[in-house]
């Protein structure tokens, strides 16, 4: 309760379980750990709502509090491609059909 664990429906509880889970995967792939200190604090993957894709920017010295960082676009770009359905889980992005 706590936590913020409790939701008013089923299925709103199942969709947080399903986001939560989308998080945890995103976080394992990568090991990056930011320096923002030292101006080091690689790249984060976004929804663009205006062009309705996922994408990516550096963001050097400022910690948003993003689930993933990456050290390289590469590496970003490249879990945009391999996790598309767990990015798009994690901002709430329905497949389009």
């Amino acid at each position: 309760l706590d936590l913020g664990f409790i939701y008013p429906t089923e299925e709103a509880c199942r969709k947080a379980k399903e986001r939560r889970l989308a998080k945890v995967r995103l976080q394992r792939t990568s090991t990056f750990k930011p320096d923002f200190e030292n101006g080091n604090g690689g790249w984060i993957v976004f929804y663009n709502y205006k062009h309705r894709k996922l994408d990516t920017v550096p963001d050097f010295s400022i910690d948003s509090g993003e689930p993933v960082r990456y050290k390289t676009i590469k590496d970003a770009e490249k879990s945009i491609k391999e996790n598309e359905r767990d990015w798009k889980i994690y901002f709430g992005i329905k497949e389009e059909e």
